[in-house]
């Protein structure tokens, strides 16, 4: 757990040197909860920790595990929905964007995707979430 917490620490002060868009941190409690997930779903599908250290990055590493982390990750924190795209309770995490809209039209646009597997649709849906956000989602 205490590896989790340095790795979001890290990536949160590495991030807003790389990419310029604007950050939206998620709430603490959300936070939190986020890391026991993390830390669960590592063990959950006999993962090391650098999976959760590029995830948190947003890189979008194609390999089966990386895909299984990413899913378990949006699975257990309920903000997959039934079809394997991101929902609401996602949405809800930018609430204290000015952005949030132009957030929303991106996830509608992005959640079109679907693929044979669900792993690929999830990935998929991630990764053209990343290119067109306006702003950056991090601990």
């Amino acid at each position: 757990m205490f590896y989790i917490l340095v790795i979001f620490s890290v990536f949160v002060s590495a991030y807003a040197q790389i990419d310029s868009r604007p950050v939206v941190h998620l709430p603490p409690a959300v936070s939190e909860f986020v890391k026991q997930v993390s830390a669960d779903c590592l063990k959950e599908i006999k993962a090391e920790p650098e999976v959760a250290k590029r995830f948190f990055g947003w890189q979008f590493d194609e390999d089966e595990i990386s895909k299984k982390f990413r899913y378990c990750l949006c699975l257990k924190t309920n903000y997959l929905d039934e079809d394997n795209h991101l929902n609401d309770g996602f949405i809800k995490l930018f609430d204290s964007s000015d952005r949030k809209e132009d957030v929303q039209k991106v996830l509608e646009t992005c959640n079109k995707i679907k693929k044979k597997d669900p792993l690929d649709t999830l990935f998929e849906i991630a990764l053209c979430f990343y290119k067109n956000s306006p702003v950056l989602l991090l601990p």
